[in-house]
């Protein structure tokens, strides 16, 4: 009896030890996130990131232009963005990073009105369909007409993104969503609504198969020089 007792304690020891080995396995290490900052904040100067108060960029990032991404352990992060060389925040909120995922943190609106606002994008950098890119788009020009109309974003005359309102990301997530387009060159436009009549025409973006972009309208309409409307083109991989 003695003997078949210390057998199966051995036997449960065995099971037990192969099942730790095996969650330990499964779970392997924590994979970083991946975080990347857009400023598209009309008028405000350069800025830098910080998390937690920490100096998060490696450089500052001009007024329509961004970093590349960086990597950084996953947790709830505090989000600032300051001009360059202060620590006074022009605007700031809170990110969950996740392990393995990749995040856009964008500065918008403007610094003319005497305010910049701050948002958070996860990033969706699974692979494009074979010949495919994915493309998004932002509207995020705080123009005193096109921030009170719809606009839409087409490619070649044919309409990818209907009836888009300013920031409309900021309340609607799945704004932020990724379209499939063949690989090629395009001619994009920002309409009004529903018209042919384009606000702002950029030719010859070319879109590679495997990449994935986010087309970004920025700038004031008829502010001229470095605040005019522009299109932003982000290389998301």
């Amino acid at each position: 009896m003695t003997k078949k007792i210390l057998t199966s304690l051995a036997l449960a020891s065995m099971v037990l030890f192969m099942n730790s080995c095996k969650k330990d396995d499964d779970d392997g290490p924590v994979q970083p996130a991946n975080y990347m900052l857009v400023h598209a904040a009309t008028g405000a100067p350069s800025v830098e990131l910080y998390l937690d108060d920490v100096k998060a960029s490696s450089s500052a990032v001009a007024f329509g232009s961004n970093s590349s991404y960086a990597t950084i352990a996953p947790k709830q992060y505090n989000v600032k963005i300051a001009a360059v060389n202060t620590i006074n925040p022009v605007a700031e909120t809170s990110i969950n990073m996740n392990q393995s995922r990749s995040y856009s943190i964008y500065a918008y609106d403007t610094l003319l009105s005497g305010k910049v606002k701050i948002f958070t994008l996860e990033d969706d950098l699974s692979a494009p369909a074979s010949g495919k890119a994915k493309v998004r788009f932002l509207h995020l020009s705080p123009n005193t007409s096109l921030n009170k109309i719809a606009v839409d974003l087409a490619a070649n005359n044919t309409v990818l993104f209907p009836n888009r309102t300013y920031a409309d990301v900021t309340t609607d997530g799945s704004k932020a969503n990724f379209v499939s387009v063949d690989a090629g060159t395009y001619t994009i436009d920002v309409r009004v609504a529903g018209s042919s009549i384009p606000v702002l025409s950029v030719p010859g973006i070319s879109v590679q198969a495997g990449k994935i972009y986010t087309i970004v309208a920025k700038g004031i309409l008829g502010r001229g020089g470095s605040n005019e409307l522009a299109a932003q083109v982000i290389v998301n991989n």
